[in-house]
């Protein structure tokens, strides 16, 4: 899957590179390429092929990771649901242990607190769905920051192309050189505009589309959650410590005497 995604940014930023040459060879009479542009300010054209190299990724993750399947996978729920109709509390959350995902984090930790009543239940399973939405939301933010810098670079490269143009002009005098290099610089911005556009786009689009996925994986939890008999289940432990005190007794060990009996085989008085 990594490779079939870098092979998709490489193709991506390979045609747009193309695409934009074909675009800026506009003048017949001085053949201005693309490649002309990049050599006269590629500090700026290559932050903004970064910048758009970074966009797509987080775009194709986004499709790939915000899907209430992945977020909840059908075959989890089905055994979460059956573990909980057999009472196996401590199977589930080893379950939730080795079987990653968001709403397995989630399960987990509300069912380390199972034994201390529902509300402390949903209580840890609110907290730890907040941080899990907030880790969703990451890459997101991500293409909101790319919708903010992108612009910016582009306008940094434009602003010291036309630096340099004005000097030219100080020193031929020529003001159709000066257009003709203004022209060129504004490609800059028109670059950071390109990126900046998609970036948002997908950004609120992925925002809606995480909100959307995170309430309805919480319904699902909500719903394996509200089969528990909580009042049955008082002091129960789920976890780690639970797991650790099922221990079983070595069969080389003896095992202890009733408490009736004496434990040094002499008579009872």
């Amino acid at each position: 899957m990594k490779n079939k995604t870098l092979i998709t940014l490489v193709l991506i930023t390979v045609t747009t590179l193309f695409a934009s040459q074909g675009l800026l060879a506009q003048d017949p009479a001085k053949e201005t390429t693309f490649a002309d542009i990049f050599m006269k300010g590629w500090q700026t054209f290559t932050a903004l092929t970064i910048a758009s190299i970074l966009m797509v990724y987080f775009i194709i993750d986004g499709f790939l990771k915000l899907k209430v399947s992945k977020m909840a996978p059908p075959a989890f729920v089905a055994k979460a649901k059956e573990l909980v109709r057999l009472g196996s509390y401590q199977d589930l959350w080893e379950y939730c242990r080795t079987n990653v995902c968001f709403i397995s984090h989630i399960l987990q930790a509300g069912l380390e607190r199972i034994g201390r009543g529902r509300d402390a239940t949903e209580a840890m399973m609110a907290e730890v769905a907040t941080k899990e939405a907030a880790k969703v939301k990451e890459n997101m933010t991500y293409l909101s920051v790319i919708g903010v810098i992108a612009p910016m670079i582009g306008l940094t490269g434009t602003v010291v192309g036309m630096i340099d143009a004005f000097k030219s002009l100080g020193t031929d005098g020529d003001p159709t050189g000066l257009s003709a290099a203004i022209s060129k610089v504004l490609y800059a911005t028109a670059g950071g505009l390109i990126v900046a556009v998609p970036a948002f786009v997908f950004y609120y689009y992925f925002r809606n589309r995480a909100q959307s996925c995170i309430l309805e994986a919480q319904n699902i939890i909500n719903r394996i959650v509200d089969e528990i008999p909580f009042e049955e289940l008082s002091g129960l432990r789920v976890g780690e410590l639970a797991a650790d005190s099922a221990t079983p007794v070595s069969q080389d060990t003896p095992a202890a005497p009733p408490a009736s009996e004496n434990p040094w085989g002499a008579a009872t008085a």
